[in-house]
């Protein structure tokens, strides 16, 4: 029986592997933004911005090690366009090792990780409205599949 629905089950392409991960990151922030209005204690919101360093260095490197390089490698849309990308990637990391070198108390703390959500947020929409489109119209549901796989097996090696 277990056979038949996962035959069923219809496989996720790299796109939509992608906006789910997206989502996650959406769902974490909110759940930030939560704890910070209703003042919620230190350690539920420490673990959230842990979660949320968590995801994020994760999800770039699944985008770094495997989606960008099969745009590049592929032509479909223009190195600059990946690299602009790749760049905002690297402020991420710097926001994140400066969070991470910031005392909880410092008045900084909160602001650092509120600036890098939104950071992360605009430049999700971006890839989802402006590059995913371009990328699905481009590559093919068959590559698209295949770098779904890739993803999917990369990302239960990160954890």
């Amino acid at each position: 029986m277990a056979e038949k629905t996962k035959a069923k089950a219809r496989p996720e392409d790299a796109l939509a592997f992608l906006k789910q991960e997206h989502k996650a990151l959406e769902t974490l922030s909110r759940a930030f933004d939560a704890a910070l209005s209703s003042e919620a204690s230190e350690k539920v919101i420490l673990g959230l911005v842990a979660d949320i360093l968590k995801g994020l260095r994760t999800h770039t490197r699944l985008e770094e090690d495997v989606f960008y390089p099969v745009l590049i490698e592929t032509e479909v849309v223009e190195e600059p366009v990946v690299l602009v990308n790749m760049e905002q990637h690297h402020v991420w990391d710097l926001i994140m090792n400066d969070l991470e070198a910031t005392d909880v108390s410092d008045p900084r703390f909160i602001p650092r990780i509120i600036v890098l959500v939104e950071y992360a947020l605009e430049h999700m929409q971006e890839e989802e409205e402006e590059l995913f489109p371009e990328v699905r119209r481009l590559l093919g549901k068959e590559a698209l599949l295949e770098m779904g796989q890739v993803l999917r097996d990369a990302r239960e090696r990160l954890g």
